[in-house]
């Protein structure tokens, strides 16, 4: 049986259980459609690069067959507003070679527990699902399963949910649905996925502009990119790169610890013209490494900062690796870990101190007092401080030089109004 030049398949029998041997061949470049009765075995095995669009009338039609040589597009329109509509994969392997794009009400799943489901691309918009294998009952057990997404290289986008939802089920969330993102295309995801499985990148780019709710750790392996705008609220590990913003200037939520390992490239842009630049917002403890790669648009400057991680949780380690390795002639990176800022200096160039606090100490209104001077050292080049005091906001004179690393000094015995 053949679909070629735009034709159609639609099933013609109407008892439930019926089988579906054929094989489908969808021609190049076409657009065709099958639509089997409901609770059907789908054992066809299909063929072609066309477009195949698929009416699921209900929530059992099994996909049992070889897809393995179909590398098109199989458009998975879930059409029942009764019940439901499930993409229900049962052929072990699922759609390795081709593209999926989900329409309608569409809920992708496994019929049977811990798969492995490829799908060769993933596309699709909100209100359709990709869920967890697992009956609905527990005398099946609760389900477990990892899709593999993106293997053809294409970019695709989808808005729908990644979730734990078993078979049969729209409340039962107790599965665990775990995601690899492989080969060379991008993935963007700007649903809500709560899903509590692990996430590993291990090819191209996954893009979170959405928000994933789950509590499973997300590695990102060398050579490939986390890219987002949204929120990722589980544990994030670095290997490849990391890059706040989705081709545009923007904030990257972590709600968990991120760790960038020495292999790590984390890729922000600067725009001093608009005073915009990339940023990523972390909750818990960050560890620092790698290399940090800038595309800076307008002329760096001496002086100037910029604030790239936030944190107020515990940091360690440090980027001392830059690319460019400098921002211009006679200029330099440094990375300043403690606040998470990037700035630009000249190679002599001394951080003034900052947090400047004064606490004067006295007995009585006419008696001579102490006043106790604290400030945050933030260089590490100083060869010494000056201090200085007056009596009139206008003249000041030298009191003392404390030495480099201070953080300290008592100025003693002065009289009343001294400044």
């Amino acid at each position: 049986m053949g679909l070629v030049n735009g034709l159609g398949l639609v099933a013609m029998l109407t008892r439930i259980y019926e089988n579906y041997p054929m094989h489908l061949y969808v021609a190049d470049s076409t657009v065709n459609g099958f639509e089997p009765y409901r609770l059907a075995n789908i054992l066809c095995r299909v063929h072609g690069n066309g477009t195949l669009n698929y009416a699921i009338p209900y929530l059992r039609e099994l996909i049992q067959g070889d897809w393995s040589d179909f590398t098109g597009t199989l458009v998975a329109n879930g059409t029942n507003t009764t019940d439901g509509s499930i993409l229900m994969i049962d052929n072990g392997v699922g759609f390795p070679s081709n593209r999926v794009v989900t329409a309608g009400n569409t809920k992708i799943c496994p019929y049977s527990n811990n798969k492995t489901i490829y799908l060769g691309g993933l596309a699709g918009p909100s209100g359709t699902m990709l869920s967890c294998g697992g009956q609905k009952t527990i005398s099946f057990g609760f389900g477990y399963t990892t899709y593999s997404v993106g293997a053809m290289g294409t970019d695709e986008t989808f808005a729908g949910s990644i979730n734990n939802q078993l078979y049969g089920s729209s409340t039962n969330t107790d599965g665990e649905t775990t995601i690899i993102k492989e080969g060379n295309g991008l993935w963007r995801l700007t649903g809500t996925n709560p899903y509590n499985g692990t996430t590993t990148v291990t090819g191209g780019k996954l893009i979170v502009n959405g928000s994933n709710t789950g509590n499973g750790k997300v590695t990102v392996n060398d050579g490939t990119i986390l890219a987002g705008k949204g929120s990722i609220s589980a544990e994030v590990d670095v290997a490849g790169t990391l890059e706040p913003g989705d081709s545009s200037i923007n904030t990257f939520t972590l709600k968990d610890k991120l760790t960038l390992q020495s292999t790590a490239i984390t890729s922000i842009e600067i725009n001093k013209t608009n005073s915009t630049w990339d940023k990523v917002n972390v909750t818990s403890n960050i560890v620092y490494g790698g290399t940090l790669k800038i595309n800076f648009t307008g002329t760096p400057a001496s002086g100037d900062i910029y604030k790239i991680f936030t944190t107020t949780a515990a940091i360690s380690g440090t980027i001392t690796q830059f690319d460019p390795a400098t921002p211009g002639p006679g200029l330099l990176w440094k990375f300043k870990q403690a606040t998470g800022e990037l700035a630009i200096q000249s190679p002599n160039f001394v951080e003034t101190p900052t947090s400047l606090v004064l606490n004067a100490t006295t007995s009585t209104i006419t008696s001579k007092s102490t006043v106790n001077c604290s400030w945050a050292d933030n260089a590490n080049n100083e060869l010494y401080y000056i201090l200085e005091r007056c009596t009139d906001s206008v003249n000041f004179v030298d009191v003392a030089h404390p030495v480099a690393n201070s953080i300290t000094y008592s100025d003693t015995a002065l009289l009343p109004s001294t400044k």
